[in-house]
């Protein structure tokens, strides 16, 4: 039998009371809204979150989360793409949906510097 490998660059840290909002993007129509409600986070590392979902998401699924954080009242926005997702019985919620945040930098569809400046701090905050 063969132990699962280990993949993850970045430790994961919990953001108490952390919740998100989505947006699927589409090729062809842009939305500019955000559904899902307050969504809780379940963890979150500077590559990527792990969250709770009543809804399905597609594997590779371009995805743009809005991620309000409890300590201050303000919101984060990160790009990212669907790596995984996974069934969460006997719970509030259905799923448990993985998703890999874009790079960051200044290039175009890139998450902002900015955000990963805040994610290094919020780490420092809860590990």
């Amino acid at each position: 039998m063969m132990s699962k490998t280990e993949r993850r660059e970045c430790d994961r840290f919990h953001l108490p009371g952390a919740t998100l909002s989505y947006r699927i993007e589409k090729k062809l129509f842009k939305s500019s809204s955000f559904s899902g409600g307050y969504i809780p986070v379940h963890d979150i590392s500077l590559g990527g979150i792990r969250f709770l979902s009543q809804a399905s998401f597609n594997l590779d699924a371009k995805v743009t989360l809005k991620i309000y954080l409890p300590d201050n009242g303000e919101s984060l926005v990160l790009k990212g793409v669907v790596v995984w997702a996974s069934d969460y019985p006997g719970e509030s919620y259905d799923y448990l949906i993985g998703v890999r945040f874009d790079p960051y930098g200044d290039k175009k569809n890139f998450n902002s510097p900015d955000s990963l400046s805040k994610l290094k701090e919020l780490e420092k905050q809860h590990s």
